[in-house]
Order: C-alpha cells, then structure tokens, then sequence
C-alpha cells in the first residue's frame, strides 16, 4: 500500500510539475524571439539610413561635364583633360599598304587610323570613313556615356535607329560618368558581383557576361574587348563569357557569323576588334592580381595626398609605374629590356605573316577572278584563310603589341602562319 502509494504521489507530482516548465520555457522563448525581432529591426533601419547617407550624396542626375567636378577633385580632373595630349596620329594604310588588300570589301580598308586619347574618341568616331548610312547607332556604344544612360531607357529603340539618326544627340565624349558614374573614388554595380564595390561598367554587354573583376580592370575591360554586333538587334554583344581566341573563333563559327566578305576572294572573314580585355585575362600578370589600372595609371602626390594620375600612360613611359609595379618582379631595366623585346619579336612576326597573307590574297583573288579553282578547293581555301586571318587580326589589333599576354601572342601567330602554309600549299 505504501509504496503504491508512493508511486501515485511521484506520478502526480510529475503531471504537476510539467506545464510549469513548459511555461517557463515558452516565456524565455517568446522573449528570445522579440529581442532578435528588435536587433533585426535595428539592423534593417541601420542599414536603411545607411544606404539613404550614401544616395543622398550622389547626384540624381548624371554628371558627364568632368569640369563639374573640377572643385572637389582638381587633381583628378586636370591629369584627366590633359589626355588630348598625344603622339602624331597615324594612317596605318599608308604605314602598312598591305592592310588595304587583307581587309578589302570591311571599312578598315577605307580608313585606319593609329588610336587617340578617349577625350578624342566622339569627334573620331563621327569622323572616320568606316561609318555609312546602314552603321547601326551602336557604333557609338563605346565612345559616350550618352549612348548607354540612352540604353538603358529603351535599348530596342536605340538599336533599331542607324548612326546618323542619334549622331546629334550625342555630345559627349568618354568621361568621369564611364568609369565611376555619379561617385568618384569608386566604380559601379556594387552589389552584382564586382570586387572591390566596383561601380564603374555602365556598358551593358560587358556586365551582363562578366561580374567577378576588379575594378581596374573593369573600367578598361568593359569598352577595351572583342565584341559583334547581333545580325538581327545590332547590339553590341560579346562572345559569351569566352577569353580564349580559339574558343572564340569556335563560337563564331557555331552561329556562321560574319563581319565582312572580301571583294578578292570572296572569303567571309571576322573582324578582331580591340581584345585586351581577353588577351591579358588568365595572362601572368592577371593570374598575380595585377590590374589595367595598376599598369597604366599612375599613384603620384597632389594638393591633398596621393592621388591617381588620370592621364592613361604606357608602363615603359612611366618611371613611377616601373618602380611600383615592374620593379619587385622584373628590376627597373629588366622590364623595360622584357617589353621592348616582347613588342620587337611580336612586331616582326605579325608583319611577316601580313607581307604573306596580302600575297596570298592577292593570288587568290586572281585565281577566283579567273575561274580556275573547283567548288570544293575554292571552300577549303576560304576556310584557312578565315581562320588564319583571324588568329594573326587577334594579335596586330591588341595595342599591346604582345605585351598583354606574350604567350597567347605567340601561339596565335604561330597557328596563323601553320594555316596560312597550309592555305598557300593549295594554291595552284
């Protein structure tokens, strides 16, 4: 009996005992769940007042005269107008008669100029004999921040209009607003992806394929790459996310894409644009975490501290830049022997193969004119002479003159000049 009892007592004490606890714990928990409400809570309205500082200091509107900028970065703005400053233009077909001949039947064998400064860009572009009544308003996609900010309201629109219909509106030439947009001292789209809150690549097709990259070389990589224009949209786009001059090529080939027909021989060939941005990507110097700006802009003392030269040099030009940059790995002198030789052996590579490639065409075209080669020869010859033409246009059109990526220069030549001997080889 009693220890009957004892267990009814143990029993009621325990159902007695239980809903306290529960209580107990479902108080502690409720208040554990208002104090992370409240801490969330405070977070957001931080981060909210945050981010209302940070847009109560930029302008609503774009800024695109940089001399609006002039009071509060006088260093910066000065260094950047000085840039009209350049070497003497040059005709490169009056360089390089040979030119002519390779690129027959594209504007580049009606007018082809050495680059200016980007203070030059709108007046060259407006200028240049390459431009014609069907140029799509695209063409202007690189040379002002006009073009984009136009974009992005209504790309359809714009795209669907040639040149000379928005040649009027547009008046500004490359500035602040295409590098830093309304917040100088950093880039643009922050948030999508961009190391170091780079907020600088308003060009669309370049961001929308590319989002892990410095800001340094965002900014240059973003109008400095190989791009096409859609057949049917004539955007601007470029091969995919691609950087490799043979996956490149493989990917025009998939879609039969065509920049322009030589009048010669009949070959469809493509038109490497301006591919620094894919030569130096997975270069060595990209693979160290060196950057377009670390290269070619310069870190110097001003009124208020150190600041960046806006004024785009060569490395071999600047003593700053080779102290800072080349020195650690090369010495002082190393550098400028390394570059000076690199440029010399891609020069003298890329012209040889030119010389050839301009025969080539030249004997082609006759024999095409004349009626003398088969269906299936005439097929196989434009196929090398597509590609090869493509592998050495990759590498003469890079400003770097091989620097960029002396690797990849090299192996493009070389597969250039193995096409171009197969291509001769079949010619009667």
């Amino acid at each position: 009996m009693s220890k009957r009892s004892n267990r009814s007592d143990q029993s009621a004490h325990k159902t007695c005992v239980s809903p306290r606890l529960t209580l107990v714990i479902l108080i502690a928990f409720l208040l554990m769940c208002l104090l992370l409400v409240s801490a969330c809570a405070s977070d957001n309205a931080l981060d909210e007042r945050t981010t209302q500082e940070e847009n109560a200091s930029v302008p609503s509107e774009p800024i695109l005269d940089p001399q609006q900028w002039l009071e509060e970065y006088p260093d910066q703005v000065r260094s950047f107008m000085t840039a009209t400053e350049s070497a003497p233009e040059h005709d490169y077909l009056e360089h390089y008669p040979w030119l002519a001949t390779i690129y027959e039947g594209s504007g580049f064998a009606k007018s082809y100029f050495s680059p200016r400064p980007h203070l030059n860009a709108l007046e060259d572009v407006k200028a240049t004999l390459r431009i014609n009544e069907k140029s799509p308003s695209s063409c202007f996609s690189c040379k002002t921040p006009q073009y984009t900010i136009a974009e992005l309201k209504d790309a359809d629109a714009l795209y669907s209009m040639t040149f000379y219909e928005v040649s009027d509106q547009m008046t500004q030439t490359i500035t602040c607003y295409d590098c830093h947009k309304n917040e100088p001292g950093r880039g643009q789209v922050g948030r999508s992806g961009f190391r170091g809150g780079f907020l600088g690549s308003t060009r669309r097709h370049f961001n929308e394929q590319f989002t892990d990259i410095d800001q340094g070389t965002a900014s240059c990589g973003q109008c400095h790459n190989e791009y096409y224009f859609d057949p049917d949209t004539k955007a601007v786009k470029l091969p995919g996310s691609l950087t490799d001059p043979k996956d490149i090529f493989e990917f025009y080939q998939s879609i039969d894409f065509v920049d322009y027909e030589n009048t010669l021989t009949g070959t469809q060939h493509l038109k490497a644009q301006h591919p620094e941005f894919q030569s130096y990507t997975n270069s060595v110097h990209d693979v160290r975490g060196l950057s377009c700006a670390d290269c070619h802009l310069e870190r110097v003392n001003g009124r208020g501290g150190q600041f960046t030269n806006h004024r785009i040099t060569d490395p071999v030009d600047s003593p700053i830049i080779r102290r800072s940059v080349c020195l650690p790995c090369h010495g002082d002198e190393g550098s400028l022997e390394l570059v000076e030789r690199t440029q010399a052996r891609t020069k003298e590579q890329t012209e040889a193969i030119a010389i050839r490639l301009a025969a080539f065409t030249e004997r082609f075209g006759a024999a095409v004119s004349a009626g003398s080669l088969a269906e299936a020869q005439l097929e196989e010859l434009r196929a090398l002479n597509r590609e090869a033409q493509w592998y050495w246009d990759w590498v003469i059109v890079d400003n770097g003159y091989g620097v960029h990526n002396p690797t990849q220069a090299k192996e493009c030549l070389d597969r250039a000049d193995e096409l171009l001997a197969q291509a001769e080889a079949l010619l009667p």
